[in-house]
């Protein structure tokens, strides 16, 4: 299933560093 991006909405600095953390590769293993 996709991830719901808004729960990162407002929290740009949290986004970046999820994706920077691995949350890449998880998005495109749940995509």
């Amino acid at each position: 299933g996709r991830i719901d991006l808004n729960v990162f909405h407002g929290d740009e600095r949290q986004w970046r560093a999820w994706a920077g953390g691995g949350g890449r590769q998880m998005m495109a293993d749940a995509d």
